[in-house]
Order: structure tokens, then sequence, then C-alpha cells
């Protein structure tokens, strides 16, 4: 029976692959529970009056949590997203305009007299008197709420009475003075909760950022639950692939599923996207009527389309981290040590030498600078011990950009010319990435492995 139904709907139901791998968008039919997180948000999110902080590495899967909670138990949403140019007035504008909520400015009644008049019809000798009634028109303006209208307080009641939560979405975004107000209203929020038992304000943000709201408020540390959304686990990744698989009607190989998992480096997001890649370059655009294999070779194209995608970027972020030399000296670090994982004090350690001498102070700036959302080369462990490169493409761009400027600082010093790029600390499944970008942005170079 079961097969017939299968059958049934490879034929007469075919699912387009955008609905499966969703790299941009929340993930639907290939969604996979975080059943231990799920758990202790549902607890913490039914505590009347309890505001709440999600954060996570981008792209770990905080918007896809909540959206697929919200639609579990049919809770409707309001949902803003911040960037570093909004203010919080604007915040309160943008959340009042999707509620809705505007008021009366004035009833205009219009009246119109006809006016009275008396026409005499010499008719047989006699008049006709002919007179018209007043008629009056009301019409209502109404207009979007206006500062000093704009209030927390005012947002908290429409909410409640609503029954909608509101999201604030990359609330670390807004700067310092407008998170102090974000802050506050979290504060209102808690106190109406008194008499909206339902109102809720939850926002998301990067990792490391909850903290930072909660600290400008003392009173919202008990308050307030900070959500961590993990980063995906290698089983929870490849449940993504083989649920899109599934659906497709294809079937992966165990060194592709391999690649794909390990290239995701733990991000939902890329997963979808390398996933996605390697079906639209063998033409997979929705379930296949006849199941289709796909093995470790068709991964190449799919590399190669997603480094195209992101080739402008990868130069331009990686030329603005190493602006200043100690930029360039911790990227190196990274290139040169075997290590996937570095502490604060080897780094300093590789980076510090007598021509170069660099405070702790100046390293911890600098790896804030590189991990962060706008830069986001170096992804920091959540409790700061340790720091990683964010992600293998990184890894690899790195080594490849490092080893060229190396050469061609040999070149320039001993006059020779077809110098060999030296890529330390390769191993086999970063071999294929390494050469594609060799061959995409230094194909005059030769490579010694």
């Amino acid at each position: 029976m079961n097969k017939i139904v299968s059958l049934w709907h490879r034929v007469f139901s075919p699912i387009n692959i955008e609905k499966i791998f969703t790299p941009a968008t929340s993930a639907g039919l290939t969604f996979v529970r975080r059943k231990t997180v799920e758990k202790k948000f549902h607890s913490q999110f039914k505590i009347p009056g309890r505001q709440i902080v999600v954060y996570g590495h981008s792209g770990c899967g905080k918007t896809t949590f909540l959206n697929r909670y919200f639609e579990e138990h049919n809770i409707e949403s309001i949902i803003i997203q911040c960037d570093a140019n909004m203010s919080f007035d604007q915040l309160l504008l943008n959340t009042f305009d999707q509620l809705g909520i505007y008021y009366q400015d004035a009833l205009n009644i219009s009246s119109t007299e006809k006016q009275k008049y008396t026409a005499s019809i010499e008719a047989g000798g006699s008049g006709v008197k002919e007179e018209t009634g007043k008629q009056t028109t009301e019409t209502s303006n109404f207009v979007r709420l206006v500062s000093p209208q704009l209030t927390s307080q005012r947002l908290a009641d429409e909410l409640g009475k609503s029954k909608k939560v509101l999201v604030v979405e990359d609330f670390h975004k807004l700067q310092e003075d407008q998170k102090k107000r974000l802050a506050d209203t979290l504060k209102v929020f808690v106190d109406r909760a008194n008499h909206y038992p339902h109102l809720k304000l939850i926002c998301t943000g990067a990792v490391d950022t909850a903290r930072e709201i909660v600290k400008l408020d003392n009173n919202l540390k008990q308050r307030v639950y900070e959500c961590e959304i993990p980063l995906l686990t290698d089983k929870e990744l490849q449940e993504i692939v083989y649920r899109g698989c599934a659906l497709l009607n294809i079937e992966m190989s165990d060194d592709l599923v391999e690649r794909i998992v390990h290239y995701s480096n733990q991000l939902g997001s890329i997963a979808h996207q390398l996933s996605y890649d390697v079906c639209d370059s063998e033409d997979i655009s929705k379930t296949q009527l006849v199941k289709k294999h796909l093995s470790g070779e068709h991964f190449i194209k799919a590399v190669e389309a997603y480094i195209d995608a992101r080739s402008d970027s990868l130069v331009e972020i990686y030329e603005r981290a190493v602006k200043d030399s100690l930029g360039w000296y911790i990227l190196s670090a990274f290139s040169e040590l075997p290590q996937s994982k570095l502490s604060l004090k080897k780094i300093t350690r590789t980076v510090n030498t007598k021509d170069h001498p660099f405070t702790e102070n100046q390293i911890v700036l600098k790896l804030a600078e590189l991990s962060s959302t706008d830069v986001g080369i170096i992804r920091r462990n959540y409790n700061g011990a340790a720091y990683s490169i964010s992600d293998p493409f990184w890894g690899a761009f790195i080594k490849m950009r490092i080893a060229k400027e190396n050469a061609d600082k040999a070149k320039a010093y001993h006059n020779r010319n077809n110098l060999n790029l030296q890529l330390q600390n390769q191993n086999d499944i970063e071999a294929m990435l390494l050469q594609i970008l060799l061959d995409k942005y230094n194909p005059k170079y030769g490579v010694q492995r």
C-alpha cells in the first residue's frame, strides 16, 4: 500500500526542490526536531511574564525553531527585523503598523443644506411651492500613531489584547542606546504581564549577545530566559539530507553525504545550500519519478556553485579582515596550526614575536571583530574558551590566500618565477576544495602538497 501511495505522489504530486532544501528561509519539510531545546523553551514560555532571548550562531536555526513552535502551538506573531540604522522609535512604529493600530483623528460632519427656494409657476393662476430638506454626512479620518503616542506600555497593552507575540530579530545590530530602550521594554512587558499573562517579547541575536541586553537592566536577570539554539550535530545534518533525498526520490552515496555534513560545519543553512546545489547540478528540480543515484563526484559542481555565489564577498571580507597586520597574523595562525580549535593563549603565543608584539587585549578585540556577524571568519565558542574558523570554505580560502601572499613575497625576494604554493596541513577532504579555489583565483600557481 505504501508503495502505491509513494508512486501516486511521485506521479501526481511531485514536490519542488525549493520547498525541500531551503537555505535562505525556515526549514519546513526537512525540519529536524531539537527535543531538548524545545522542552526547555516550552516550559519557560508557559510562565506568565517570562520574556525570552534566543541566541546562537547565524544559520543554526533560530528562526526555523521559533516558526515551527508558533505553528505547532497556534501562536500569532509579529516579526521585526533589526539593522544597524534602526531606531527604537522605528521599531515601535513598525510593530504598531503590523498590529493595525490607528486612532481616529477627527469626526468630520459635512452638512449640505440646499437652498430653500420657492418657485412660482404661472399655471392656471396657481403657484407651486417646492422646498428641500437638510442632508448630513459623517466621515472619519484614521491615521497612524505618532510620538509621543508610541510607548512601550501602549505596545504591551495592544499586544496583550491581540494575544500576539512580538519577535525582535537580530537585536544585537541595534546601537547601544537603542538596546537600552529595548531592555527597558522587556521590563515593561514583564510588569504588564500581570494584566496580560500571555504577553511575550522574544529577542533573537547572535552568539554571546543574550547577556548584553540582560546586563543593561539588573531587574531582568531573573525574569528573562536565555535560550541557546546550539549548532547542529552531524547526525542532525545527516537527517536533513536524508529527508530531502526521500522527498525527491533520490539516493546520495555515503561519501557524498559525508562531504555535505563536513562542509556544513554544523550549520543547517549550509547543509541546505549544498544539498540544493548538488541536486541543481544534476537538473533535479522536483520529486523524481524514477530513483536517481548521486555519488561523491557530484559534490564538485555543488562546491563550485557555492563558491561562485560567495566569490566577491570572500575577497571583500578577507581584505577587510587583513587591512591591519594583526588580522593577517591571526588568520595566518589558523592556517598554520593543525588544531581545529585554538585557545586565546595559543593564538597570542603564535601571533606574538619580537617583530610584532601585541597585547592580549588587542588580540581579543581583533578576534571579536573577526567573529562578528559582519565578518564571520572566526567562530567563537559559547564559553569563549576557544576559537575556530567558521566553516571549511573560509579555512581553505585563508590557506590559499596566505600561501599565495607568501609565494609572492618569496618570488619578489628571490626574483624567481613559477613558485609553488605550499599549503600546510591539508587533508584529503580539503584537497578538492583547495584545487577549485586555486583554479578560480590563482590559476597561474602550482601547488606543493
